[in-house]
């Protein structure tokens, strides 16, 4: 369990912050130099860009995070699905007890 937490982590730290890097500031960096601009438009586009990778990284990791909880949630639910299955089951046949001994 601790194991997966510290990967979870590291993921949505690292890995998550390298996608939004690819996708968001990867521009810049393959544009031709003639291409480019002047220094400011390469500043404005790598704030917008580095502001943009830190909002889709922490979008990126609140997904992962919100998947485990789901899934946790899901063992729950299922637990529980189980535990009422089994008195459902136990009072048939209590039911089926009284009656027959009756």
């Amino acid at each position: 369990m601790c194991n997966m937490q510290v990967f979870d982590g590291y993921f949505v730290k690292y890995f998550a912050s390298v996608v939004a890097l690819l996708v968001y500031a990867a521009h810049i960096y393959l544009k031709e130099p003639a291409q480019r601009g002047s220094r400011d438009d390469i500043t404005q586009d790598y704030i917008r860009s580095m502001r943009l990778l830190q909002n889709t990284s922490k979008g990126v990791g609140d997904l992962v995070l919100v998947y485990k909880r789901i899934t946790g949630l899901a063992g729950h639910t299922s637990r529980v699905a189980e535990l009422l299955e089994q008195v459902c089951h136990l009072t048939y046949h209590l039911n089926l007890r009284t009656h027959s001994s009756s």
